[in-house]
């Protein structure tokens, strides 16, 4: 097989998935999300990280949602 055969069967497939890590959590956002995100998290002094979670766990309970969040990482102390 030719180079130009190999090359027009790549162009064929699909593109890969961009697949998480397990336990890892992603979110799709623009640049300009992201710079917004990045200037909360240095305004309130805390990792992007922490400032997602606190907002998920505030938001689990606005909506009645009862369950307390386990540790995030395994070993990991949670402070509220």
């Amino acid at each position: 097989m030719d180079y130009k055969s190999k090359q027009s069967k790549r162009s064929k497939s699909p593109p890969a998935k961009l697949v998480a890590p397990p336990g890892l959590v992603t979110i799709r956002a623009g640049r300009a999300f992201q710079e917004w995100l990045k200037k909360l998290s240095d305004d309130l002094g805390a990792p992007v990280s922490k400032v997602v979670d606190d907002a998920l766990v505030r938001h689990a309970c606005a909506e009645g949602f009862d369950q307390p969040p386990p540790p995030r990482l395994r070993g990991a102390s949670r402070s509220q």
